[in-house]
């Protein structure tokens, strides 16, 4: 038996509720031939005729079989305006989890002193701050929202991308520290990083190497070296100095970027947190 079809008993619902094809065809919106067209396919799927005489203009009784359908028809009717209504406190419920990504020294530095805001405003939602240097998946829901320190160059029609400013680098050491050095650098597998490119172009080597910039953070403040950081988090670290070196080029910035899936842009919970993640400033 072909499977029913959704909106073949929602034709039959009009019917049954108008009494006629051209009721049912008034109620919504189309022809009486689109009506009866339904009302066939649906006589058809489940083997046997629903009302008296199928295509007449004004429609006896439902049969047995269609009272059956009938009753039926509306208890699926319940079920989808109940999904509708579910889908509709769920978009506008500012509760539940939302994951956010980021490096370790932004989720750190910057988005947990702000959590108290978040937190303070929103007191159902939980944030879940994942610090990874990895680009998390946001398709395959590795975290519902990203903020990335460049600008992206996959995801494709799926995410929203949003700049929300800039971070300028500067270069810092503990107190009191020789401004020729020694210079923190980073490992390998970041050599792509604008600093570590920056540091080549100058021809500073790392004598210590860094695996991502929270660390050169901790080594500048045991006096390890010279290390490249955003001023915004640094020049009000306690215990580091901003070093001037005005016969190198100035340090480089990037730019922060809030990636999101578009999707789940009509859910009032994730509006919040891209809400919060913005009002933090980051120029």
């Amino acid at each position: 038996m072909p499977d029913l079809n959704w909106d073949d008993l929602r034709h039959f619902l009009a019917y049954a509720r108008a009494g006629s094809f051209a009721g049912a065809a008034r109620q919504l919106g189309v022809d009486e031939t689109t009506v009866a067209r339904r009302m066939t396919a649906i006589s058809r799927s489940v083997g046997a005729p629903l009302v008296g005489r199928t295509g007449a203009a004004d429609a006896p009784g439902l049969t047995e079989l269609g009272e059956r359908v009938l009753a039926r028809a509306e208890t699926a009717e319940a079920s989808i305006l109940a999904i509708s209504d579910d889908h509709a406190a769920l978009a506008s419920a500012i509760r539940g989890t939302v994951r956010v990504t980021a490096v370790p020294l932004l989720v750190n530095q910057i988005l947990l002193p702000a959590l108290p805001r978040l937190s303070a405003r929103h007191p159902h939602l939980t944030l879940s701050l994942l610090a990874d240097a990895r680009a998390m998946d946001l398709p395959g829901r590795e975290a519902d929202l990203a903020l990335r320190l460049a600008r992206p160059k996959t995801g494709g029609a799926a995410l929203a991308g949003r700049k929300l400013g800039q971070l300028d680098y500067g270069l810092f050491a503990r107190d009191g520290h020789d401004p020729a050095g020694p210079w923190i650098g980073f490992d390998a597998a970041l050599a792509g990083l604008p600093q570590a490119v920056w540091m080549r172009k100058c021809g500073l080597r790392g004598d210590f190497l860094a695996a991502d910039s929270e660390t050169a953070m901790a080594a500048a403040c045991q006096g390890a070296g010279i290390a490249i950081l955003p001023r915004r988090i640094a020049a009000v670290w306690p215990g580091l100095t901003e070093i001037a070196r005005p016969d190198l080029p100035p340090p480089p910035s990037r730019e922060v970027w809030l990636l999101s899936p578009r999707a789940q842009h009509h859910y009032a919970r994730f509006r919040a947190v891209m809400g919060w993640i913005e009002a933090i400033g980051w120029r």
